[in-house]
């Protein structure tokens, strides 16, 4: 019996080495044929397939660093992700008794074309791990005649890349209108994109899609109170939001191997910027053990997001 282990994957020509999770959908959906007056079924077929590969990083960096071949990045919009022109590559390394095989023995899925959507990128204070980004990686058909032009399947490839990390990131500030908001023990920035594919003339994949809907948002969980009381004047509790948030920046720290963090004012942080905000006061929290923490949503509108791998903190 054979076993495998997940490695590394390639998105749009470039090798991600960290891959925390790459699990397959194959999103087969059946007509269940009924004779008439009976109870069980008689027949069944393909009525169409939408694979979706849900994925998790931590390699940030080169999801949002400007397009560079294997060694950098693929450019992925925080707004409108990235069709992968590319196609991807996703493999689980054969395993037996402790080692791995090596040479052409290992299983993978080849999608020669895709559209790659960011779901997520979240951070938390003092986590074990780093800052991490969710996306969902959707199957397109390059050539609706040939079956191989949407997924292969193999169970006797040679890997390629090889697993590692080499740049991470963790939770940093967050500033309104350049003023900071402190206290942040948890930012999650979500997109609430969703990719719709699209299928036509009876085919059973999809060759294309479209993003039909979008909800930007930076949910904040913050233990120093008294920084909203600040937020207040500006109508926060009287009316419930703040319509006049303005500019929004939340940093995520690079982090040195081996020891903490790059300095602030060296520009390799990652900067999430937000503008056309409307903040809004979700309530204030206490656990029996624990502090008191406000949630903050922040609701993004007029596609006010972008993203820098190349910032100071202030």
């Amino acid at each position: 019996m054979a076993n495998y282990g997940s490695y590394a994957a390639v998105l749009n020509g470039v090798n991600f080495p960290n891959i925390k999770m790459a699990d397959p959908d194959f999103g087969i959906d059946m007509h269940t044929i009924m004779a008439a007056g009976q109870i069980d079924p008689v027949d069944f077929s393909l009525a169409f397939q939408d694979m979706k590969i849900p994925i998790e990083t931590h390699d940030i960096y080169k999801l949002l660093a400007a397009t560079g071949g294997s060694t950098l990045g693929i450019a992925l919009s925080p707004l409108i992700g990235l069709k992968c022109a590319s196609g991807a590559t996703f493999q689980w390394q054969k395993a037996s008794d402790g080692t791995f095989a090596s040479g052409s023995n290992h299983f993978t899925l080849v999608s020669p074309l895709g559209y790659l959507n960011l779901e997520e990128i979240s951070a938390e204070q003092d986590a074990r791990e780093p800052a991490m980004a969710k996306l969902s990686y959707c199957l397109l058909c390059s050539d609706i005649t040939d079956v191989t032009k949407y997924c292969t399947l193999s169970a006797a490839a040679a890997l390629t890349g090889s697993p590692g990390l080499t740049t991470h990131f963790a939770m940093g500030p967050l500033y309104i209108n350049g003023a900071q908001l402190t206290g942040i023990q948890r930012g999650r920035f979500t997109t609430g994109s969703r990719y719709q594919t699209i299928r036509t003339d009876g085919n059973v994949v999809a060759t294309e899609g479209i993003v039909v809907d979008r909800n930007l948002q930076l949910e904040l969980d913050l233990n120093d109170l008294s920084a909203i009381t600040a937020l207040q004047t500006a109508g926060l509790f009287s009316k419930g939001i703040n319509a006049a948030a303005g500019t929004v920046a939340w940093y995520l720290q690079k982090c040195v191997t081996g020891g903490e963090r790059v300095s602030a004012a060296t520009a390799e942080h990652i900067k999430l910027s937000f503008t056309s905000s409307t903040i809004e006061a979700r309530g204030i929290a206490k656990g029996m053990k624990t502090d008191a923490q406000a949630k903050l949503i922040i609701h993004l509108k007029n596609q006010g997001v972008a993203a820098s791998v190349a910032s100071a903190i202030p």
